[in-house]
Order: structure tokens, then C-alpha cells, then sequence
């Protein structure tokens, strides 16, 4: 039985910007819905949330042509590789190429790999420029990315106007660079020391002290990424989930739905939605956390329970249930057996029972555990409406939705202010301690530019004042997944 994947759920910023179905919202309001809960869901339903990106190392070069080697620390940079043509954008000269040759006087140069929608990548880039221009005579720091011109060009532009900073450039598009110096996480710092490469540190390891230490030749202080591991197995999104070796074999099934403990070969957090061949339906999550998995099961893909605001762990051990670590931590936690790969498919007559599959499977595999879904009092972000003759001066009468964000704001074309909120909840505030809620009894279509820092509640009441909005704080009786320890189960 063969199925098509439709959706993705990946990272918490989309690698470009969510252009929604060009739909009329108001004769096709709750379709259109549907599909942005999906969208949305499925750019936003991850793992660690800024903190494991994976990035999967690029394809080499042409079909034929030998397979390109990644380099390894304490090797010395081949001359051909200081001699390979590098495509810039924004450079302050106006050139539309360079080469690492260019660069050949710095003592010491570092290749900061980063992405528009990383957002610990875009925090790096006032402090890289500040270190570059004390350290101009010694070191170099070159942004490298692999996305295309036309989305990091206009991007740069807006990080220059806010940060109040100037000549900022970077290369760009698919080389190989990108399997030369290879990373599956960003942010990602390739060190370059006299023409030797000395090894990939993560940002934080990119500061002043840090600096001095690597111009100095002193690197028993320098904690580097350790070596990426070439996956052993392959999953193709095509095929089943550990069938006839897709992903890996045997060895990682525990339970025929299939489920299975952590496995490297399928990255850091991801899932996939299908519809089988035959009507049924398919859904697999990959190294996901528990917390995650009760969660889908119990909400039943619900976009407003992403957030771990929307969840309580009422257990005594939450770190068997999910984790706020990062990088190398973050990665020990998994391979302690604390994430699982988990595939249900069911036919088309059971289609409809789905979730309810699902959550006899979760109580029959972890009966240490009771989760359900519970209207509790919390305290609440609520947007309301302070002015109603200005937020009528942004409704619009007619027109197609289009709604846009990166980390820098939001723009809305004739949408409901539904679509901000869900934004709110699930990507710019997904680490506030307090649920996102729409409390504005406004259900028209606006339009609406809010260029601020989304991030801090403070800046973006301020914003929104043009609108006659504001977000409140208040004790609302919402509902939660509440997932508790197992009186019976624990014997406690």
C-alpha cells in the first residue's frame, strides 16, 4: 500500500515566508481555516524550538562528477578551495562573486552558516559585525547560507534598518561548500586558523574572550561541535517507517503501530501527515518527546496546544517527558532514550477513530502516565480591542488573505485577526509562559503591517495601539492538556 505525504511538521520558522490559499474569507472562511491550522501545525510543531534547526547536508555537485569529501579539523585548506568562485549579495564593493583567496590576510576566518528563519543565526549577526570591525586586521567573519538571493537580500536590508548597522553581506545559494565544511544544526561556525580548519563551534563560542584566545593559538578553551556522524540509514517519506530497512530496521522497532526508541538517521524532531492510497490515513512522528505525542493524540493536531504553555506536567520526572536543553545537551537527552519514532496507518473504515487509535496505543506503551484534556484557570495573554473606530480604519472590504511573517513582524492582507493571534501563539510567543488567547469578539477581515519586536509583549502592545488593540493579562478558564504520573501504575 502506497501513500503520498501531503505535510511536513518541521521547525518553528518556515524556511520562507506562509503565503495562505488565495481564498474569498467570506465564502470560504472555515475551509481556508482548515487549511492554515495545517500549514501552520506543520511549519511550527517541533521538537525544541529554536533549538535543535536541523539542516540535512546538501547534495554534491553535478550527476558524474566525484563525490565531495568533507573536510576535517586539523586539516590544512586545499589551494583549489581558496580558489572557488563564491556568489555575494550586498557586498559593500558591489562584487557578485569572491573566493576565500580574498580573504587569504586574515589570520583567522570564520564561515557563520546561517538561515533568514534561524533565529538564533539573525541574534549572532550585530554581535559578528561588532567583532569583525575590533578585530578588522586579524579576523574575517563570512556569512554563508544556502537560500537564494531574492530571500536574503531584502532580508539583510531590514536587519540593517533595525539593528542600525551597515554593509552587511553574505553569500549565497547551494555549493559545496556547504558538504565541505558539514553541519546538520545551526547556527554553525567553521573555523579557519592560518589555512588550517581547526573545527565548527556553535555562536555561543563566538565571543570577544573567545576571539582572543583563537587569534592567540590557544584552543584548549574553545569547545567545538563534536565530529556529525554520516547516517548509517536513510528514510525515504514514501515508504513505511522501518519497512524493508526504510530508516533503519528491526533493531529500532519496540511496538507493531511501529513504534521505536531514538534513532540518528531520521534527524531531530519531525513528522509527517498522509493520506494512504486506499482512503486511510497515516501519520508518523520522528525522535519526537512524549509531551509531543500526548499532545497530538489528545488535541487531535489542535495548533493552539503546540506551545508548552498549553500543556501541564503534573509528573514527578519531566524530564522524561520533554526538555529545555540545547545543542549537545539536548542531543544527550535524546540518546538517553528519551525521544521515540512512533508510525500509526489505519485504513480508510477507521479513519475517523484515529485519534482515539492513537491514544489506546500511548495508554497500552506508557501506562505510567494519564493525560486528558482539562479546562483549568491560567493566566492568559488576551487580545482585545481598545478602540474600535481605529481598528475599523484597517478593515478591509475585500480582496484575496495573504498573511507573511519572519522575525522582524507580521503583514496581513484581509484576514481576521485569528491569523495573528495563531501566529502569536505558536511561533513569535511560543516560549511565553502565558497562552496566547483572541478575546476581541472581531471577526472582520483587516489589514495590517506590525513591523516591531513580536517576540516582547511590551513592544508589540505599542504596535498595536495604531489598531486600536492590546494584549491584557488575565485569568482565563481555558482548556489544557494536563498529562500526570499513573497513581496505579507508580504504586505512590
Amino acid at each position: 500500500m502506497k501513500s503520498n505525504y501531503q505535510n511536513k511538521i518541521s521547525s518553528p520558522f518556515s524556511p520562507n515566508p506562509i503565503f495562505l490559499s488565495k481564498t474569498d474569507i467570506h465564502g470560504h472562511l472555515i475551509e481556508l481555516t482548515k487549511k492554515f491550522i495545517i500549514l501552520l501545525f506543520l511549519c511550527c510543531f517541533s521538537l525544541f524550538n529554536n533549538q535543535l534547526e536541523a539542516q540535512e547536508p546538501h547534495k554534491s555537485g553535478a550527476k558524474g562528477s566525484n563525490p565531495i569529501v568533507p573536510i576535517d579539523p586539523g586539516q590544512t585548506l586545499p589551494e583549489s578551495m581558496w580558489e572557488v568562485p563564491l556568489k555575494v549579495t550586498r557586498h559593500p564593493k558591489g562584487k557578485e562573486q569572491v573566493s576565500l583567496n580574498d580573504f587569504r590576510d586574515k589570520k583567522l576566518i570564520i564561515l557563520d552558516f546561517w538561515a533568514t528563519w534561524c533565529s538564533p543565526c539573525v541574534a549572532m549577526i550585530p554581535k559578528n559585525e561588532a567583532l569583525k570591525k575590533k578585530y578588522e586586521k586579524d579576523l574575517e567573519i563570512i556569512m554563508i547560507t544556502d537560500q537564494a538571493e531574492d530571500i536574503v537580500k531584502p532580508f539583510l536590508g531590514r536587519v540593517e534598518q533595525q539593528d542600525k548597522l551597515q554593509h552587511i553581506w553574505t553569500l549565497y545559494g547551494k555549493h559545496d561548500f556547504h558538504q565541505i565544511f558539514k553541519y546538520r544544526t545551526m547556527p554553525h561556525a567553521a573555523i579557519i586558523y592560518d589555512g588550517v580548519y581547526k573545527g565548527a563551534v556553535y555562536g555561543n563560542e563566538i565571543t570577544e574572550e573567545k576571539i582572543e584566545m583563537m587569534l592567540n593559538d590557544k584552543w584548549d578553551q574553545i569547545v567545538f561541535k563534536k565530529p556529525e556522524l554520516t547516517p548509517k540509514n536513510k528514510y525515504d517519506k514514501d515508504k513505511f517507517l522501518y519497512i524493508d530497512g526504510n530508516g533503519g530496521g528491526r533493531e529500532f522497532i519496540t511496538y507493531r503501530s511501529v513504534l521505536g526508541g531514538y534513532n540518528p538517521s531520521l534527524g531531530n524532531g519531525s513528522g509527517y501527515v498522509a493520506n494512504t492510497e486506499g482512503g486511510g490515513k497515516r501519520m508518523a512522528f520522528l525522535n519526537f518527546s512524549l509531551a509531543n505525542i500526548f499532545q497530538y493524540a489528545y488535541s487531535e493536531g489542535r495548533i493552539e496546544f503546540n506551545p508548552m504553555n498549553r500543556k501541564l506536567l503534573e509528573v514527578k520526572d519531566r524530564l522524561k517527558l520533554t526538555t529545555s536543553a540545547a545543542g549537545d545537551e539536548a542531543l544527550a537527552w535524546m540518546q538517553s532514550g528519551n525521544v521515540f519514532c512512533y508510525e500509526l496507518v489505519v485504513p480508510k473504515p477507521l479513519k475517523n477513530k484515529f485519534f482515539e487509535i492513537m491514544r489506546d496505543d500511548l495508554t497500552r506503551i506508557f501506562p505510567q502516565y494519564q493525560a486528558s484534556i482539562e479546562y483549568r484557570d491560567v493566566e492568559c495573554y488576551v487580545l482585545k480591542v481598545t478602540d474600535r473606530s481605529k481598528l475599523e480604519k484597517h478593515r478591509s472590504l475585500s480582496g484575496t488573505m495573504e498573511v507573511k511573517q519572519d522575525v522582524y513582524g507580521l503583514s496581513m492582507k484581509h484576514a481576521p485577526l485569528d491569523q495573528m493571534v495563531a501566529r502569536f501563539s505558536v511561533l513569535f510567543m511560543q516560549n511565553s509562559p502565558y497562552p496566547i488567547i483572541n478575546g476581541s469578539e472581531y471577526n472582520e477581515p483587516i489589514n495590517m503591517e506590525l513591523h516591531t519586536n513580536v517576540t516582547n509583549m511590551e513592544e508589540t502592545n505599542k504596535a498595536l495601539a495604531k489598531y486600536g488593540l492590546h494584549f491584557f493579562k488575565e485569568l482565563k478558564n481555558i482548556e489544557m492538556l494536563v498529562i500526570k504520573d499513573n497513581q496505579d501504575e507508580t504504586g505512590q
